[in-house]
């Protein structure tokens, strides 16, 4: 329904797992850096940051290389505010989760729970916290 009928969604793919959910863009780039400029969501997927319990960000593919990464919408900020051009596939001191993945025939089979797993493990004592005031905890 993206665009359809004058419907425009934040993002490709939207998840939830309790207690979080996930806005995450889908993108695939066939060199080894993704220009930022092609996140025409990025505003959008600003809306969702620091809201405890979301994880808003950008999956990209660098199908040449068969790595499938994912950058939080907080890193793809800093990398703005700091002049960057492009979210090269090295890490370098950015904050880029690496997605496990097994190439198929022409596509990557990829397990996206460790975005969660990894969200849970940092924000583990917020989250109880947040658990605990609402009395579900």
């Amino acid at each position: 329904m993206g665009g359809y009928a004058h419907i425009s969604n934040i993002c490709d793919f939207i998840a939830y797992r309790f207690p979080l959910a996930f806005y995450a863009e889908v993108k695939s780039i066939k060199g080894n850096t993704f220009p930022i400029k092609n996140l025409t969501q990025y505003d959008k997927l600003m809306t969702k940051k620091n809201i405890l319990g979301v994880i808003s960000g950008v999956v990209i593919w660098y199908y040449e290389k068969d790595k499938v990464v994912f950058v939080p919408i907080e890193t793809v900020e800093q990398m703005v505010n700091e002049g960057k051009k492009s979210i090269h596939i090295q890490k370098d001191y950015y904050r880029l989760l690496d997605i496990p993945s097994v190439k198929k025939r022409v596509f990557m089979d990829s397990d996206y729970s460790v975005i969660f797993t990894n969200y849970i493990h940092e924000h583990k004592e917020e989250i109880v916290n947040k658990l605990k005031e609402l009395d579900l905890l």
